[in-house]
């Protein structure tokens, strides 16, 4: 498939820009009103293309924006520099703090919290021991979705739903079942997840 066909949906204003396409806003920089230069990506549900899975995740670099957008986070006015730094930090992505220790999230999340998760620990929540991968909160509220093409390096879900195996099954989008027990099933999942 060539380039043109596989990106039809990016949006800076003007694309291609001299016979190649920008998936970022090509000249914009702080102090211009970003709708100058960029627009969200259009998607269809239930369509799983370049960009977005059929339940309009997304699932490409630089589409977390459009993922954030869609999430309860934002919706309650909880902006991106809440967890990452824009100048840039020694930490993955940027973030304020590690995102290993839970410390960022367990700001606003933490057991018992009126935010949620309703539970007397983080153990009871997670089903896993702390300092397990498993008892990161990203782990399942911002599982890896995608990998960019350089080793290591994953896209995180933005949307903080977490996702099901049935959601897997319909739209394809890895669950964090799954994605941490490649050994495992979808059958075997969904019946933990009931349990």
């Amino acid at each position: 498939m060539s380039r043109i066909q596989r990106l039809p949906n990016s949006q800076p204003l003007d694309n291609p820009i001299d016979g190649r396409y920008y998936v970022w806003p090509v000249g914009f920089h702080v102090g211009l009103h970003l709708r100058d230069y960029w627009r969200l990506e259009q998607h269809r549900l239930g369509v799983t293309d370049f960009h977005y899975f059929a339940d309009g995740t997304a699932h490409k670099n630089r589409m977390q924006g459009n993922d954030y957008v869609q999430s309860l986070m934002y919706r309650h006015g909880v902006p991106c520099f809440s967890c990452h730094d824009a100048h840039g930090t020694d930490n993955y992505a940027d973030l304020i703090k590690p995102v290993a220790s839970n410390q960022m999230c367990l700001e606003c999340h933490a057991a018992g919290s009126p935010n949620g998760p309703y539970v007397a620990t983080i153990e009871e929540h997670t089903h896993h021991k702390l300092g397990n991968p498993g008892s990161q909160c990203v782990s399942c509220h911002m599982p890896q979705i995608e990998n960019q093409g350089v080793p290591g390096a994953f896209i995180h879900a933005h949307t903080f739903r977490f996702i099901t195996p049935a959601m897997t099954e319909q739209y394809g989008i890895p669950n964090p079942y799954i994605s941490c027990h490649k050994d495992k099933s979808n059958q075997w999942a969904t019946k933990w997840l009931a349990r």
